[in-house]
């Protein structure tokens, strides 16, 4: 058995939800919607459902002497799939604390908010990064891309951290205070 290429094609008369989400954790995106599989990983269910909708779907196997190439191209997507994630989490982030910093100007909802947002961007890149290692378990290339891995993680256990001590320093605040 070896990997497979998907691509698909959802037409706009179609009414089926995008499946890159779920395929980010089963392979790795080559473009738009082209996807490679590694061998036993093919999201079949996924595809009979985008098939039964009315996306055209096509999928071919890699001969075996593709399969070198195909490890090289899945540590490489992963690698820079992360560094995108870690890169737009720093950036968004920023920007979110930005927002904080004259944070006594807000009303209280608008201090809510901010964090809401803070713990959002957060979440979306955990669920990223958890994907994107079931996707390098799947190749069998985690040992090559944990590098990779782990910075993003330092990244988003930094993060997480001082938006919990934000929190706690709202919540500690008499309501007054917090209000003001």
């Amino acid at each position: 058995m070896n990997s497979v290429m998907v691509s698909y094609d959802i037409p706009e008369s179609v009414k089926c939800a995008n499946p890159s989400g779920k395929f980010r954790r089963w392979g790795i995106r080559v473009n738009a919607s082209v996807w490679i599989f590694p061998p036993g990983r093919v999201p079949s269910e996924d595809i009979a459902d985008l098939r039964s909708k009315g996306a055209v779907v096509h999928s071919v196997e890699f001969a075996e002497q593709a399969q070198e190439k195909i490890l090289e191209l899945a540590k490489r997507e992963l690698r820079r799939h992360s560094r995108a994630v870690m890169k737009h989490v720093e950036e968004r982030c920023a920007k979110l604390k930005a927002d904080m910093v004259p944070a006594e100007m807000y009303d209280l909802g608008t201090k809510v908010e901010i964090y809401h947002k803070w713990r959002g961007l957060l979440s979306q890149a955990r669920r990223e990064l958890l994907a994107a290692e079931q996707c390098a378990l799947g190749f069998a290339v985690s040992r090559d891309v944990a590098e990779a891995f782990d910075g993003l993680k330092n990244v988003l256990s930094a993060e997480f951290a001082l938006a919990t001590e934000w929190r706690q320093r709202q919540k500690s605040k008499p309501l007054m205070e917090v209000l003001a």
